[in-house]
């Protein structure tokens, strides 16, 4: 059963809707707050709160995303596997945009975000080509050490 609460001036109306009410889902994460009421899921029907909402969710992923891009990307003991993990979590996050966030975006912001994923992606796909080639370098340079230790031991 899905309700809505409305407040009018200072006092709480219950209200309670068969109809599915349309908005923005999110599940709120309460930590130390300890009421009667716990909150599984909510639904934000007001434009502004459901940006504000938004952004504050899409910012958090995108900073996480810039940090673990840039360790991968930086660093030089970095591993394809690491580049493929962050690589991996840059398309997870632009499959929740498209999915969650294109409805409720206006256009611009939501191409903006778009092209800042594309960014991230373009530099994790650039380090995962530059360190498949080093390792290729890598093995090129074991086997021709091996074929010449092998000429070496003819007796």
């Amino acid at each position: 059963m899905k309700y809505q609460l409305i407040r009018e001036k200072k006092k709480k109306k219950l209200v309670i809707s068969f109809l599915p009410i349309q908005g923005f889902e999110m599940n709120p994460k309460l930590s130390n707050h300890k009421s009667l009421i716990t909150i599984k899921n909510m639904i934000l029907v007001e434009k502004k709160i459901k940006e504000e909402m938004m952004n504050r969710q899409f910012d958090r992923l995108f900073r996480r995303l810039i940090k673990m891009t840039l360790d991968v990307t930086e660093s030089e003991e970095s591993t394809s596997s690491d580049c493929a993990i962050a690589l991996n979590e840059v398309t997870k996050t632009m499959s929740i945009l498209e999915k969650k966030y294109q409805k409720e975006l206006k256009a611009k912001e939501y191409i903006l975000l778009q092209k800042k994923l594309f960014i991230l992606e373009t530099k994790l796909k650039e380090k995962l080509i530059q360190i498949r080639n080093n390792e290729k370098l890598l093995q090129q340079l074991y086997y021709q050490n091996e074929k010449i230790e092998e000429k070496g031991k003819s007796r």
